[in-house]
């Protein structure tokens, strides 16, 4: 399920710096997350250029499957660490992110390291069924030696996924914001 992520930068500035709108709920920890070590990438790549470390409201809009549910949706894991992060960086800098995109993974560090999420398979599928999306970044699972970590079966609807989608999108696996 591909879902949109819009960060809009606050006009209230202040603790906490991201403060979680809409109808997609997320995880204490995920928030947490998001505030120390997300945000830390952001404002070192915002910095770098001039920019002052921004507050901004974060909602995640799912409405099919929302509505498909009637359900709230519920953020648990790190998935939505890159797109949050460009969101982010397209708020502060005032660049947008290009329509085409659709992007997963999950910031490790303050560093800026990009590490594997789960079902990366059944994401890159989603992306390359969904007829607006063109460009898949996703974590460089290579990178960190994940794929040799993963179950044979997973290895495999990895390797499937890519080879079916390489018609649809155009998929890039990342290990850092460097």
């Amino acid at each position: 399920v591909v879902t949109s992520v819009v960060v809009t930068v606050r006009s209230d500035p202040g603790e906490p710096r991201i403060v979680v709108t809409g109808p997609v709920q997320f995880e204490t920890g995920v928030v947490k997350h998001i505030n120390e070590v997300v945000l830390e990438v952001a404002d070192r790549i915002v910095e770098s250029v001039g920019v002052p470390c921004l507050s901004f409201a974060v909602s995640i809009a799912n409405l099919s499957a929302a509505s498909i549910a009637d359900v709230g949706l519920q953020v648990a894991g790190f998935s939505a660490d890159v797109p949050i992060l460009l969101a982010c960086l397209s708020a502060a800098l005032q660049l947008p992110v290009a329509d085409d995109i659709a992007a997963t993974g999950h910031v490790a560090s303050t560093d800026g390291q990009i590490r594997s999420v789960k079902n990366l398979a059944v994401k890159l599928e989603a992306a390359a069924a969904d007829q607006t999306v063109r460009r898949f970044i996703f974590p460089a699972i290579d990178a960190d030696h994940s794929l040799r970590t993963l179950a044979p079966n997973q290895r495999e609807a990895f390797a499937t996924a890519v080879a079916g989608a390489q018609d649809r999108v155009r998929a890039s696996g990342v290990a850092s914001v460097d």
